[in-house]
C-alpha cells in the first residue's frame, strides 16, 4: 500500500530543543486536520524531497555556525547531487542564540540552499533567539494561513490531540526503556544521541573555595563503553534527573497521584518517574490548554509565551492556576529533559572524561531556581552513580595535529577544553608553544586547575600563562589583557599561532574586538584579518552562557 502523503517536519537538533519544536508544530498541524509527520533529519532520505507536499524544516546551529550532527549528512547529500526541487513549498526556522556571530545560521543556510535548488518559499524564514515556545506561535499561524490557500494538501478529520506515538526508537524511548530494566542500548550500538550508554561516577571534587561565588566542580566519569574517539575540543552529553523534591512540588501543584502508571514512548512508569526526565521549565501551550480558559488564552498570544519563558517554570503556571491536571496528560504536555552538553576536561584514555561544571542556581520570579544538570551532578550523585551520556564531537576544535602556535582563551568553566590539550601534549601530542590567557573573578577563590597549570609551565608544556582576576583588579579581562600583550600576541599570530576561545558570549566578543584592533594597529583591516582566520580555522570559539 502507498504510503498516504503527509505535511514533512525534518529536525535537526544537538540537544532535542528543535525536536521539541517540530513535535509542537506537528501537534498544531493536526489539530487544524491536516497529516504531519516529524521525521530526523539523519533518517530523511533527500530523494523524497521532491515528492513531498511541504516540508518544514526546525533547526538549530551548532558550534560556530555548523549544522548540528544528525542535520550534516543531508545538507551534505544536497549541495553534492542538487536535485531539482521546483515547486517543493517550504518553511524553515533555525533556533539559536543572537549573542552567537553566526545565529541561527544552519536555519539561514538551509533556507538558501531549497531556494536555490527551486523550491517555493511559503512562509519567511524565523531567526528564533532562545526559548522557541513564542516565536512558534506565529510560525505556525503563518504556516496555516498558507496552507488555507493550498486545498491539495492532505487532510484528515481535526484532532484534539495527536495519536499514540509509534513504538519509539530514538533517545527518550532508550531512556524510558531502563526504567523497566532492559537492556543497555550501547550493548549493540555504539552511543549517539538517540542510543546514549550507560556510565557511572567515579570522583567529583570542588575546585573553587567555599567562599567564591561560583560553585565550580571536576567530575570524572567512567564511560563503561568505548570512548567512540573523544578528544579534547569535543564535548559529551549527559541525560539529568529533576531533583526529587521539584518532582514532588510538581505532583502537589498537579494534584496527580506520582505512583499513577503512564506510558513514556512505547514503555510504561510511573508519573513520579517520568517527570524526572521530563522539562520542568520549558512551557508548552500544550499545558497551558490543559489548565483553563485563561491559560489558554496565553497560548495564542506570543508575547504572553515569550514572557512566560522568561519569569515562569511549569510549576509556577501550575500554582497560579490550581487546576488538576491528569497523569498522562501531564507527562504528554511536557516535553523530554533535553541533554545537557559538556566539554572534555582532559585526554580521554582508559574510558575516563572528566567535566568541569558550575552549579547553577538563580530566580525565577522571585523563586529560587536550580540549574537542573549541575545540581543533578552535584547534590543526586555519588560514586557508582549511573549516568547515561552520548558523545558530541566538535573536531575543528581539538587540537590541531601540526606543531603550529596555540593561543587559548578561557573565562570560568571555559578552561576545560584547554586543560584537555595540555593533558594531550604532556602525553605525546607534537610539541609546540602554548599561551593560555584565564580569566576569573578572585585569584585566592576561583584558580581552577591552579596547581596543574603551574606544573605544565614547569614541564613546558605551557608556555606562558596570563590570567585576569576580574574582581582582584576591576575591569581586568582576558580581552583587556590580550591588548596589554598586544605585541607579543601579534608576533605570535605572525608565527602562524591558531586562536582557540571558550565561555561566555560577552567574553568572545570582547577577544574578537581586541584582535581586530590588534589587527587594525599592524595596518590591516581588523574586521577582513578576522574572518580570514574564521575561515581558515586559524581563530575557532566554543560560547555557552
Amino acid at each position: 500500500m502507498t504510503p498516504r502523503p503527509s505535511i514533512k517536519i525534518l529536525f535537526g537538533t544537538e540537544t532535542g530543543t528543535a525536536e521539541g519544536a517540530a513535535d509542537d508544530l506537528a501537534v498544531a498541524l493536526r489539530a487544524a486536520g491536516y497529516r504531519a509527520e516529524v521525521v530526523d533529519m539523519a533518517e530523511y532520505e533527500t530523494p523524497r524531497l521532491s515528492h513531498e507536499p511541504l516540508v518544514v524544516v526546525i533547526t538549530s546551529t551548532f558550534g560556530n555556525g555548523d549544522p548540528p550532527a544528525n542535520a550534516e549528512p543531508m545538507l551534505t547529500a544536497l549541495r553534492a547531487e542538487r536535485p531539482d526541487l521546483s515547486g517543493l513549498p517550504f518553511a524553515v526556522m533555525g533556533l539559536g542564540d543572537a549573542s552567537f556571530p553566526r545565529f541561527a545560521q544552519c536555519g539561514r543556510d538551509v533556507d538558501a540552499l531549497l531556494a536555490d535548488l527551486g523550491a517555493e518559499r511559503v512562509v519567511d524564514r524565523v531567526d528564533v533567539d532562545g526559548e522557541p515556545a513564542g516565536p512558534l506561535i506565529d510560525f505556525q499561524a503563518a504556516l496555516l494561513a498558507d496552507l488555507a490557500t493550498r486545498p491539495d494538501l492532505p487532510r484528515g478529520a481535526p484532532v484534539e490531540a495527536p495519536p499514540p506515538p509509534p513504538p519509539a526508537q530514538g533517545l527518550w524511548a532508550k531512556l524510558s526503556s531502563w526504567f523497566a530494566g532492559a537492556p543497555t542500548p550501547a550493548a549493540t550500538h555504539p552511543p549517539d544521541r538517540r542510543h546514549p550508554a550507560k556510565g557511572r561516577l567515579l570522583a567529583a571534587r570542588r575546585l573553587t573555595d567555599q567562599a567564591s561565588a561560583a560553585d565550580t566542580w571536576h567530575y570524572l566519569l567512567e564511560l563503561g563503553a568505548p570512548a567512540a574517539g573523544l578528544k579534547p575540543g569535543d564535548c559529551i552529553g549527559v541525560l539529568p534527573h529533576n531533583p526529587p523534591g521539584l518532582v514532588d512540588a510538581i505532583l502537589e501543584a498537579a494534584q496527580a497521584d506520582g505512583d499513577a502508571a503512564v506510558a513514556v514512548g512505547s514503555r510504561r512508569a510511573t508519573l513520579r518517574e517520568a517527570l524526572g526526565q521530563r522539562c520542568l521549565k520549558r512551557i508548552r501551550p500544550r499545558l497551558l490548554a490543559e489548565l483553563g480558559d485563561e491559560a489558554a488564552a496565553l497560548a495564542g498570544t506570543s508575547d504572553a509565551m515569550k514572557a512566560l519563558a522568561e519569569t515562569a517554570h511549569v510549576l509556577h503556571v501550575l500554582r497560579r492556576f490550581g487546576t488538576p491536571v491528569a497523569p498522562q496528560v501531564l507527562v504528554d504536555a511536557l516535553h523530554p529533559l533535553a541533554p545537557r552538553l559538556y566539554s572534555v576536561a582532559n585526554d580521554v584514555g582508559h574510558g575516563q572524561v572528566a567535566l568541569c561544571v558550575t552549579t547553577v542556581r538563580y530566580e525565577v520570579d522571585g523563586v529560587p531556581t536550580d540549574g537542573v544538570a549541575s545540581t543533578w551532578l552535584q547534590e543526586q550523585l555519588v560514586p557508582g552513580s549511573p549516568i547515561a551520556w552520548f558523545p558530541d564531537p566538535h573536531p575543528a576544535f581539538r587540537l590541531p595535529d601540526d606543531d603550529a602556535p596555540l593561543i587559548m582563551i578561557g573565562t570560568g568553566t571555559g578552561i576545560a577544553p584547554f586543560r584537555g590539550y595540555l593533558e594531550q601534549l604532556a602525553h605525546g601530542a607534537p610539541p609546540r608553544h602554548t599561551w593560555l590567557f584565564f580569566g576569573h573573578r578572585h585569584a585566592a577563590l576561583d584558580d581552577l586547575y591552579g596547581p596543574e597549570l603551574q606544573g605544565f609551565l614547569d614541564d613546558g608544556h605551557l608556555t606562558r600563562l596570563t590570567t585576569a582576576w576580574s574582581r582582584d583588579f576591576p575591569g581586568a579581562y582576558v580581552q583587556q589583557r590580550l591588548t596589554e600583550h598586544g605585541e607579543d600576541v601579534w608576533a605570535w599570530l605572525a608565527e602562524g599561532a591558531r586562536v582557540r576561545v571558550c565561555g561566555s558570549p560577552a567574553m568572545a566578543a570582547g577577544v574578537r574586538a581586541a584582535l581586530r584592533d590588534l589587527a587594525g594597529q599592524s595596518g590591516l583591516d581588523g574586521e577582513a584579518w578576522l574572518a580570514e582566520r574564521q575561515a581558515d580555522g586559524g581563530y575557532l570559539e566554543e560560547a555557552y552562557d
